[in-house]
């Protein structure tokens, strides 16, 4: 896939990041600036609540995506359920990646990923 605004060499990689990577997806979240932390998380976060959010989801069965441009992890998408029959999804993406495509192929993942495991 091809980014917008970005030069056709540079390739976006939408790829399921495996329980194995919690480090990948916990260092990622941990990088964001404060605003993008309250975004994601709907308020302040500390490095300690996100590293128990990363291992509390995966354990708990949560899917995370990672959004790879030139081989680095620029966005995630999380899909979590708390009921049988309820998802959640929660998307980042840094800031001078956004407005790019890079939320909508992250949405497009998690959306496929919720209809696999029959929610709607």
């Amino acid at each position: 896939m091809v980014l917008k605004d970005m030069p056709k060499s540079i390739l976006l990689d939408i790829r399921f990041l495996a329980a194995a990577e919690h480090s990948s997806i916990e260092a990622f979240l941990l990088k964001l600036d404060p605003r993008s932390r309250r975004e994601r998380f709907f308020g302040p976060a500390s490095d300690t609540s996100i590293a128990q959010h990363v291992m509390t989801a995966l354990k708990g069965g949560g899917v995370f995506f990672g959004a790879f441009v030139g081989g680095r992890l620029r966005g995630i998408a999380e899909l979590h359920s708390h009921r049988a029959d309820v998802a959640e999804a929660a998307f980042v993406v840094e800031p001078s990646f956004r407005n790019r495509g890079i939320g909508t192929k992250l949405l497009i993942s998690v959306l496929e990923a919720a209809t696999t495991r029959g929610f709607r």
